[in-house]
């Protein structure tokens, strides 16, 4: 049975997710805070959609 990453995969997700790693250490003060505002209203929204029901 072959899991979800299997050894020829894993090198690949690792190099990946280091590379995305890398990207976001370079961003500007402002795309940080926007991505922290925007991840801020989608827990909002969320926590609001539970609240409601």
């Amino acid at each position: 049975m072959e899991t979800a990453l299997s050894s020829g995969k894993q090198a690949a997700f690792v190099c990946a997710m280091a590379g995305a790693r890398e990207s976001k250490a370079f961003l500007s003060v402002l795309d940080t805070l926007l991505r922290a505002y925007m991840g801020g209203a989608i827990l909002a929204i969320g926590a609001a959609i539970w609240v409601a029901q």
